[in-house]
């Protein structure tokens, strides 16, 4: 039992635990100088006032993003509509070439009339 309790001592003494507990005492005192400093406080407003206009940034990029995802929706839409008239135009130019140069006007759209006077 003796040689347990001396072979434990020559390890404890091996491991420099008074030297490891000196540095734990350094780095705590670092700690709190760092701590009563007011760095942390300061460092950490920094952060959230990035983070702040981060947040803004990316709002502002998603309220940019619907507003071109809905322009493009639109420009889609128009020149689906485009296409329609296109071919059927190009169906009735095929069907009847002469009615493009000697047929009917079409009819006058609403909204497009003149007013006579």
């Amino acid at each position: 039992m003796q040689n347990f309790v001396s072979d434990a001592q020559k390890d404890l003494q091996a491991m420099n635990l008074g030297k490891s507990g000196t540095n734990i005492e350094n780095a705590t005192a670092r700690l709190d100088k760092i701590m009563n400093s007011g760095e942390i406080e300061a460092v950490l407003a920094d952060v959230k006032d990035a983070a702040k206009k981060m947040n803004q940034l990316v709002e502002g990029l998603d309220k940019r993003s619907l507003a071109i995802t809905n322009n493009i929706k639109a420009t889609s839409e128009n020149l689906k509509r485009t296409l329609e008239s296109l071919e059927m135009l190009i169906d009735r130019v095929y069907a009847s070439p002469s009615d493009l140069l000697f047929g009917e006007p079409p009819p006058r759209r609403r909204g497009n009339e003149k007013q006579e006077r």
